[in-house]
């Protein structure tokens, strides 16, 4: 028995060699944790950063994975949240592509299937291109469904996406399209892959 934990703990040591820790912002309101394993498997934890108290705090959990076929990325994923005080909860999928016909240029698509225990089942999506100025550089425009907080709202997003190294940041725009959307919302996101150990 021994032997078996032994193997067991090395092999978990191994896969961890193995993975990327990053941490990160989505949407100005949700700090995250994630791990990525080289095979493409990937976890992530949001937590978020409301002007409130505690209580009314949002986690997530998000279990992901991403793959690459000659032109076309890819990603599959299932989350479920919840407040800290249990006033709501929400769980789905997301399947999201993006094709790169041109090296200059990509073209996505997410469709999310989600419920929300206060607003019911919905399906979301959203619709993209990416213009990679250079390598460093890309100029994002979407049309999207998908929440930024708990309401699906039609709205158009433009922004840019800067990488360099480790570091990605997105500054965008999201503007109301229609619906009780009143507001322009300006999003920051960003995400730092902390550099593996070399072994």
């Amino acid at each position: 028995m021994k032997r078996v934990i032994i193997l067991l703990l090395i092999m978990m040591l191994y896969e961890m060699a193995n993975a990327q820790f990053y941490i990160g912002l989505r949407d100005s309101k949700y700090a995250f944790v994630g791990y990525e394993w080289n095979s493409g498997w990937n976890i992530k934890l949001d937590q978020s950063i409301f002007d409130e108290g505690f209580k009314n705090q949002y986690i997530r959990c998000t279990g992901k994975y991403q793959g690459h076929i000659r032109h076309f990325d890819f990603t599959m994923s299932s989350f479920a949240g919840t407040t800290y005080n249990d006033s709501f909860y929400d769980l789905g999928a997301s399947i999201k592509g993006t094709y790169h016909p041109l090296k200059w240029l990509g073209i996505g698509a997410e469709i999310n299937p989600r419920y929300d225990s206060g607003y019911k089942y919905e399906t979301c999506y959203m619709l993209g291109t990416d213009f990679y100025i250079n390598d460093e550089i890309a100029l994002l425009a979407q049309y999207n469904t998908i929440p930024e907080y708990r309401i699906s709202e039609k709205r158009a997003k433009v922004g840019l996406r800067f990488t360099v190294n480790n570091l990605t940041v997105s500054p965008m725009l999201s503007l109301p399209i229609e619906g009780n959307a009143k507001a322009l919302r300006v999003l920051v996101g960003f995400q730092y892959e902390f550099p593996k150990r070399n072994r």
